[in-house]
């Protein structure tokens, strides 16, 4: 399949993301010439290449549903992600071929999207939820953490983090026999904690179908509230984890765990600092660190 091919194929899927009826035309064909470049390129650039002013910008996100550009580059990244299997791109960008504006500009729209992500868990998580989980972390025996394919890094990390501050942590980074035939062995009385995110990994749902079915508590982390995580779990915490072309974000999530061993370190202060003493003299008779 040749360039024109392709941009035919986006043009016919364009209106899943865009009213073209009622956007600019010149947008439009913008979009359409730069649909590999759209995913790596921040609202400054985007305005600068079309000679846009800010409301002339926001009026063609206002208009498509857009709170602002970071949400337009994730939706319209999904849909060139969607298209991809179907063609390979005709119109490689390479490494040594970006300009030293490209590079920057590829980190800018990456910080406007973390920004974006950032901004919004500030504004929308409930902290009814994020108080009832910090209460049910005290008062479990232990926690098991779940998270597969992209999520492994945050399960890891929320290992990582809450064992170092006392908690009695297990993860559960896949679902294969070994993974079943250990749950066996948990007390019914843990706490399972579950982090997935777009699309949705089958593993994480086949593992929170199991722990259900034997009545564990769960608590998802994911995005949204059609997330098949919350079937099977008691509340679910919501974050957003907008990312662009194929890449993944986990700085939602990272904060929200840091939120999360700040706060039982403030709860259980003593305990924590001791804790952390117990960790300091270990790693140092054991010379963990240079």
């Amino acid at each position: 399949m040749n360039y024109e091919e392709e941009k035919y194929l986006v043009k016919n899927a364009l209106p899943r993301v865009i009213n073209t009826e009622k956007s600019d035309s010149q947008i439009i064909d913008y979009i359409l010439d730069k649909y590999i470049e759209i995913p790596y390129i921040n609202l400054a650039q985007f305005m600068k290449d079309l000679n846009l002013n800010e409301n002339d910008a926001n009026k063609f996100l206002v208009l498509n549903g857009y709170k602002d550009f970071s949400q337009f580059q994730h939706n319209f990244s999904e849909l060139i992600i969607s298209l991809l299997p179907k063609t390979e791109s005709t119109k490689p960008i390479l490494a040594d071929s970006l300009t030293k504006s490209e590079i920057k500009s590829i980190f800018a729209s990456l910080i406007d999207a973390e920004a974006y992500n950032m901004n919004n868990l500030l504004a929308s998580i409930e902290i009814n939820d994020f108080s009832a989980l910090i209460h049910d972390i005290l008062n479990s025996p232990e926690v098991i953490i779940i998270g597969t394919r992209a999520s492994i890094t945050l399960a890891q990390y929320a290992s990582y983090m809450l064992n170092k501050i006392g908690i009695n942590v297990k993860k559960i980074t896949s679902a294969d026999t070994s993974s079943f035939d250990n749950i066996q062995n948990f007390d019914r009385s843990s706490l399972v904690i579950a982090f997935g995110f777009k699309r949705y990994p089958k593993e994480t749902i086949k593992l929170l179908n199991y722990f259900s079915r034997k009545n564990f508590k769960i608590i998802s982390i994911t995005d949204n509230t059609g997330s098949p995580l919350c079937n099977f779990s008691n509340y679910s915490l919501y974050i957003q984890a907008y990312s662009l072309a194929y890449t993944d974000s986990f700085v939602n999530g990272l904060v929200l765990i840091n939120a999360l061993a700040l706060a039982i370190g403030k709860i259980d202060n003593k305990k924590v600092i001791r804790r952390l003493n117990d960790f300091e003299e270990t790693a140092k008779s054991l010379e963990y660190y240079f």
